[in-house]
């Protein structure tokens, strides 16, 4: 009776254990499914803030950005070079086109490029005559207006500052018998005279003959 009633007294305390158990087993399985919930969560918001847009990750997308970069500062370093050059190419075009030097008016504008044009940018059809210092090109400047233009040896003078000064002088002097300079273009690459166009005369003659007594007077 005694043997029964302490085998009956520990029934209550195995099935407190069991149940002690049970209740811990079911705990742990809850906190391990809250944590690989966790951990999973957590992955997927890792992959999704490493994509964006389509399938690209941050490194891709960096990358993408940084060759960007580079090709518009290679596109404006080219634009750049290329407008440099743009001007530079205006600014001795202008300079050309405004750097003739007029003593006579004819009634026609002259410029650089005005003559070279008439001359047929000195070609040897329109060439009339040559000599020591260049050879004389004839050039209608306009219809019915001819000039001659005594293109000089840029080689054989010494200075472009040199030829001005003298050539300024030679534009005041008048005389019946010399031909008239109407003006005159100097450069380090191209110098010409412009000279009125005798038809039927030796124009070669009076320019080299005039052209020899300017230099024989500035030597002596």
């Amino acid at each position: 009776m005694l043997r029964e009633k302490m085998v009956f007294g520990k029934a209550p305390s195995r099935s407190a254990n069991m149940t002690s158990d049970s209740i811990f087993k079911i705990l742990h399985l809850q906190n391990s499914s809250a944590d690989s919930s966790s951990h999973y969560d957590n992955n997927r918001s890792q992959i999704s803030s490493n994509k964006c847009g389509d399938g690209f990750n941050s490194i891709e997308i960096a990358g993408i950005a940084s060759v960007a970069a580079l090709v518009s500062v290679v596109a404006l370093l080219i634009v750049y070079m290329y407008a440099r050059k743009c001007m530079a190419s205006s600014s001795v075009e202008s300079s050309e086109i405004q750097g003739v030097t007029i003593f006579v008016d004819i009634g026609v504008p002259l410029s650089y490029d005005s003559v070279v044009r008439a001359t047929g940018n000195f070609n040897a059809s329109n060439c009339i005559g040559s000599g020591g210092f260049g050879a004389t090109y004839k050039a209608e400047v306009s219809p019915g207006v001819l000039v001659a233009i005594k293109r000089l040896s840029v080689g054989r003078l010494q200075g472009v500052q040199q030829f001005h000064t003298e050539i300024k002088t030679l534009g005041r002097w008048r005389h019946s018998n010399l031909v008239t300079l109407i003006g005159y273009y100097g450069s380090d690459t191209e110098m010409f005279l412009i000279y009125n166009y005798l038809p039927g005369g030796n124009l070669e003659r009076f320019i080299l003959e005039r052209s020899r007594d300017l230099w024989i007077e500035n030597d002596s």
